[in-house]
């Protein structure tokens, strides 16, 4: 009688944790069907705002910190940082504080449902633990090769304005491999209590120094992506900082993000300058202006606007064609002739009114992008179908700190950093620069 009490309740427990385990799906898709209805009856932007926000505080423990940040950038790109640059522009509430709640509330979804229904797949390491010397010989010799690209002008802005492939080539692409090698290391440096080794501290440097070699390059956000990916990548569950040992390397990292982003800023105006593109360059850093540079950086609100204007202009629809998207997935080993995508110039033509032969790139967000090929409720499944897959992945590779697992963790967090870049052309990007990585291990 006794153990057939302690069994029943041991099944009523087991119940209940199943159900609050689905609670969040079921709050997060109730917030989500009420902004669509919302949308649809005219409900106004900032009503829609506060509803998203209000869904994410309720769910935000069952989300990971891949979703968190993703939903964060979101919010930030699309609302706040727009409205922190009041003295220069006026900010009135519209669509792209619509798409913006559509947008968090589809990732928000998303990121439940990898909650509640977690991969039961067992990853197998294999016997692929590298050593640590190996990782480190590799993302060194990655340094030394994509310090030459940028001395010699073949990767970065400098290629971009020259008319040439930014990424420079399967070369650039080991070359920017190895800061992915760098983190990989540092990480499982810290994993196995290492971090002041001679091996953890190698990595540190090489990573700061892979870091450094990304502001180079004149894009302003490879350097901070890069730290943040490998800060998200390293992070298990849902801990916060509690001991004050947590707090100054946490400061010590916030202001190397900040410092690499206005050194990348500072590179960019310079190499404009050199090439005679200063047009297309933002102004100098300086104390003044450092705010207003950041702030400007992380506004894409825009660029989600500019796609809402146009979303049924037939040259504005050609320009982000999703066929010429998908065709950049043919690797040029099987197609020599493949022409470039060039997506970032078609948009600075089509949607922002630069010349054809402009030697830039813009943006209309993975959202815009979805909203042109789609429509809006094609674009807020594609959005939530994205998160989906990145958060199932980012979690699944979180179970084992193996060398390729910490990698290709590092890999999707940077892809998933970045809004501006279409989904098509992300998760193209993703599984090209991950296979690249796993061929370098073996």
């Amino acid at each position: 009688m006794g153990v057939s009490a302690v069994t029943t309740y041991q099944r009523i427990i087991s119940a209940e944790k199943k159900t609050t385990r689905h609670d969040p799906v079921w709050i997060a898709g109730l917030g989500l069907g009420c902004i669509l209805v919302f949308t649809s009856l005219g409900v106004h932007p900032i009503i829609l705002v506060t509803l998203a926000g209000l869904t994410g505080l309720a769910v935000w423990r069952s989300l990971s910190k891949l979703v968190v940040v993703y939903v964060a950038t979101i919010a930030v790109g699309l609302v706040i940082a727009a409205r922190l640059r009041e003295s220069t522009i006026t900010v009135t509430a519209g669509p792209v504080d619509t798409y913006a709640a559509l947008w968090i509330a589809a990732a928000l979804f998303a990121g439940t449902l990898t909650h509640a229904w977690p991969s039961k797949r067992q990853l197998s390491t294999g016997e692929e633990e590298h050593s640590g010397k190996t990782v480190l010989a590799l993302s060194a010799g990655a340094l030394v090769v994509h310090v030459f690209l940028i001395v010699d002008g073949t990767t970065g802005l400098a290629a971009q304005y020259t008319g040439a492939s930014s990424g420079g080539g399967y070369l650039g692409l080991f070359a920017q491999s190895g800061a992915v090698l760098a983190g990989t290391a540092v990480l499982s440096a810290h994993a196995a209590g290492r971090s002041l080794s001679p091996t953890g501290v190698t990595a540190g440097c090489l990573m700061v120094l892979h870091a450094v070699a990304l502001a180079y390059t004149g894009f302003r956000g490879a350097g901070p992506i890069f730290i943040i990916a490998v800060m998200l990548a390293g992070l298990r569950g849902l801990e916060t900082i509690r001991h004050r040992k947590q707090i100054v390397p946490a400061i010590i990292l916030g202001g190397g993000v900040i410092a690499l982003f206005i050194f990348g800023a500072t590179i960019r105006t310079n190499i404009a300058s050199q090439l005679g593109e200063s047009g297309l360059a933002p102004p100098p850093v300086n104390t003044d202006n450092v705010f207003e540079t950041v702030i400007e950086r992380l506004d894409y609100r825009d660029a989600l606007m500019r796609a809402s204007e146009l979303q049924d202009d037939h040259g504005a629809q050609e320009a982000v064609s999703l066929h010429d998207q998908i065709a950049a997935a043919v690797p040029r080993l099987i197609n020599p002739d493949k022409a470039s995508v060039l997506y970032g110039r078609r948009v600075a033509h089509s949607y922002f009114g630069l010349p054809a032969n402009a030697r830039t790139s813009s943006t209309i967000t993975q959202f815009g992008d979805s909203l042109v090929n789609f429509g809006i409720i094609g674009s807020v499944a594609i959005s939530g179908l994205y998160v989906f897959g990145i958060d199932r992945i980012f979690r699944l590779l979180g179970r084992i700190s193996t060398a390729s697992f910490l990698a290709l963790r590092i890999i999707v967090a940077q892809y998933a950093l970045d809004i501006g870049t279409p989904v098509a052309l992300s998760v193209i990007s993703m599984a090209r620069t991950e296979f690249f990585i796993i061929a370098i291990l073996i």
